[in-house]
């Protein structure tokens, strides 16, 4: 309770509150955005907000303004902070609602929370490796009333993965710019069940990541159903990329390997494929 308090007098302190109408302002603008440049697959309008919905938006990004002190999130301005973690994720919510949803790296809790709080009848669970951030995650949540919704799980995906309770068990996860991509995949996708979709949050640098590694995916059981590319604003001269990768079968129980196998042998496919024992890589 101590720690609640001093967050919300922190938050006041630095006046950064919800409720005051420079912030109210500069949130009314950004949500009557038409936010034309959604991919098609995806909500085709901007999600009808409740007003438990707003006032929690409005507290999540008030946080996430304070937390930059120690370094969690970006936020340079009001209107940039808006703009890189909530019009980044409503442009990027998939059009299903899940039932149960995970987020892998969740760090500050982008995209996991904001989408938690847009889909009040999924259990979601954020999962964060850092304990500060993790602690940071928690009062997050106590703040906007999601105990009943949302948990917090501290700890690291390739460990996660491997405890029935999660493992093969969400409909949805996701992830935003988390490790190079063959890492990705195999920091992921063991939490999603079989008919299930990963959701991939990649940069530029990803755009032709699906052709490059098709035969990793094929050997990850994986199959990429949807990939669309967007941009934050007409100004912003790169573009981002969405891949909705389906689970097609199981993994077998070597996958996720440990994290130093993970990282000295995921730089190709052929090193990935032989320590796992995937037998020899063909098209």
């Amino acid at each position: 309770m101590n720690d609640l308090m001093s967050f919300r007098t922190a938050m006041l302190e630095t006046k950064i509150s919800p409720k005051s109408k420079f912030f109210e302002r500069v949130w009314e603008n950004f949500c009557s955005q038409k936010f034309s440049q959604r991919p098609s697959h995806l909500l085709s309008q901007f999600p009808p907000l409740s007003p438990k919905q707003r006032d929690q938006l409005l507290t999540y990004a008030a946080l996430l303004k304070h937390s930059r002190s120690h370094s969690f999130a970006s936020w340079d301005s009001d209107e940039k902070g808006f703009e890189i973690h909530f019009r980044d994720s409503f442009l990027t919510i998939p059009k299903e609602t899940p039932t149960r949803f995970l987020d892998v790296g969740s760090g500050a809790g982008v995209p996991g929370i904001i989408y938690s709080i847009l889909w009040p009848n999924t259990q979601s669970i954020l999962l964060e490796s850092q304990k500060k951030r993790c602690a940071f995650l928690e009062k997050a949540l106590s703040e906007l009333d999601l105990h009943d919704q949302v948990s917090v799980l501290c700890g690291r995906a390739e460990v996660m993965a491997h405890d029935p309770a999660l493992r093969e068990s969400f409909d949805l996860v996701t992830a935003r710019a988390l490790a190079p991509f063959p890492q990705f995949l195999e920091y992921t996708a063991g939490f999603v069940r079989v008919e299930g979709t990963l959701h991939a949050l990649r940069g530029e640098k990803d755009s032709n990541a699906l052709s490059e590694h098709s035969i990793l995916l094929k050997k990850f059981h994986l199959e990429a159903t949807h990939q669309t590319s967007y941009k934050l604003n007409t100004d912003t001269p790169t573009s981002r990329f969405i891949f909705l990768l389906k689970k097609t079968a199981p993994w077998p129980h070597t996958l996720p390997r440990n994290n130093n196998q993970i990282r000295g042998t995921g730089k190709t496919v052929v090193n990935i494929s032989n320590a796992i024992g995937l037998g020899r890589l063909q098209h």
